[in-house]
């Protein structure tokens, strides 16, 4: 998590606005909201200027102005399940989203992200518990997250199902639907694993569901469970990929629109199993990615002759010399933190540290043309960035059959790309087989472009003026 740097407030402190507006929570919800130290366990820009608090992101759920739930939940996604990551604010979260599931206001309908239907918050909601149960299975040494947040995470498992549980029979068949897909991960739970054979009915008809995602959590679950599932999707498993990868490359067609946080569940279906990119045992704390020992991502970013063959002379990334570079005098973030450049580009672009701390902290790419912008939280996001996609500069305003032609360019020119990633990653503790694919990675700096993220890394020039988004829906 990202510590630090650009705070001009206590992190987790609840304004006297929000404390009026617990006045109208359910008491379990309340006795979560003001019984967690929010500025011990914090999201993933917990401090960072003009990003909300986790308190204002769960209160804004149930506001009374639908487009600041529409934020809200936007905002629950992207900043407290950052990239499916588990931080010290999620486990709490999820069980105040748990217990506001009965909350007469979660039946309010909205259109809560770009390019779906308008939906019920309370199956919004159940969706975003089904991404925490899915996340939270995985075992605290190998999950995406420090030990202690994914053993919080794994102990309010419980009381998450017991909430949940409450809407498999609820009339409205989006929340229905929803439940049942949020209590099937939850199954990981030992505890929780004798309410398989209550489940595995309900599963096998909810194969048969509208939404997509729900279909592949009842398969897969179905599957792990060595149930005979039957027809588990009318699409065959090649049809559903390949269409699943068309989906996806229509977000890529049009990517620098204001997407923030979705569910995005044709990057998911792209992304699952095999593309969810995590770094292998020795990369993990106390590995080499570990930002307290020297040879960091950073070190071997600079040293390693594959890892400086591949981003030096293929993502025009050079951090051969880091303590060499220095940005032009006047450039700094509109915050007043620190904005420490760690490489350059070839033509001179900085890419460089937002804050105090290590390798976890927002990277922002300067221009010398006057652009700038957040490219990843954290190193190995950039990182990860890079591999997948080096020519991701190009992608400003471009189509997704453009942006494929680039790609293919980048191969032409360089018939061993491949090879040379593949080499470049391993070195750097990455499974390549496990890499994000082209579209996810993009997906993903677009969200960045746009929202609290972006406002918090906002970079003024010599004179005071904020420069250029360095990617600009309004020159798309």
């Amino acid at each position: 998590m990202f510590r630090g740097g650009l705070a001009r407030h206590t992190p987790g402190m609840i304004s006297d606005d929000a404390s009026r507006r617990l006045e109208g929570l359910l008491p379990a919800a309340g006795a979560v909201l003001t019984g967690t130290d929010w500025g011990v366990h914090g999201h993933a820009c917990t401090g960072m200027q003009g990003v909300p608090d986790t308190p204002e992101i769960l209160l804004g759920l149930l506001d009374d102005d639908v487009d600041r739930r529409v934020r809200a939940v936007r905002e629950l996604y992207g900043l407290v399940l950052h990239q499916d990551t588990i931080y010290g604010a999620t486990a709490p979260a999820a069980r105040y989203v748990a217990a506001i599931l009965d909350d007469p206001r979660t039946r309010a309908e909205a259109q809560w992200e770009r390019g779906v239907g308008t939906g019920p918050l309370r199956a919004k909601l159940l969706d975003w518990l089904g991404r925490f149960a899915e996340t939270a299975a995985y075992p605290p040494h190998d999950g995406p997250g420090q030990d202690e947040d994914i053993v919080a995470s794994q102990a309010a498992r419980l009381a998450v199902h017991a909430d949940v549980a409450a809407f498999f029979d609820d009339p409205d068949p989006r929340v229905r639907e929803a439940a049942l897909a949020a209590a099937a991960p939850l199954m990981a739970d030992p505890e929780l694993a004798h309410h398989i054979p209550h489940l595995v009915r309900a599963l096998r008809a909810l194969v048969c569901a509208v939404d997509p995602r729900h279909r592949q959590i009842a398969r897969d679950c179905l599957q792990a469970w060595d149930e005979e599932a039957g027809e588990l999707l009318a699409e065959d498993e090649a049809l559903l990929r390949a269409q699943a990868e068309a989906d996806a490359a229509s977000w890529v067609e049009d990517p620098w629109q204001d997407v923030l946080t979705t569910s995005d569940t044709p990057v998911w279906l792209v992304e699952r199993p095999k593309d969810t990119a995590h770094r292998s045992a020795a990369a993990t704390v106390g590995g080499i990615g570990d930002p307290a020992r020297p040879d960091g991502l950073l070190g071997l970013l600079g040293v390693d002759e594959e890892v400086v063959a591949f981003f030096a002379g293929v993502a025009d990334l050079d951090a051969t010399s880091p303590a060499d570079y220095g940005l032009e005098d006047g450039l700094r973030l509109a915050s007043g933190a620190r904005l420490e450049q760690f490489a350059r580009a070839g033509s001179g672009d900085a890419f460089c540290f937002v804050g105090e701390g290590g390798e976890e902290r927002p990277v922002v790419y300067v221009s010398l043309d006057g652009q700038a912008g957040p490219l990843a939280l954290g190193l190995p996001e950039l990182v990860e960035l890079c591999l997948v996609a080096p020519w991701w500069r190009e992608a400003q305003g471009r189509t997704g059959e453009e942006l494929r032609a680039v790609a293919e360019e980048y191969r032409e020119d360089l018939p061993d790309l491949d090879e040379r990633r593949e080499r470049a990653a391993r070195v750097l503790g990455f499974d390549p087989t496990a890499l994000p694919s082209e579209a996810a990675v993009l997906v993903r700096l677009a969200r960045l472009s746009h929202g609290p993220v972006a406002a918090a890394c906002l970079v003024l020039g010599y004179e005071g003026d904020p420069l250029d988004p360095l990617f600009d829906a309004s020159r798309s």
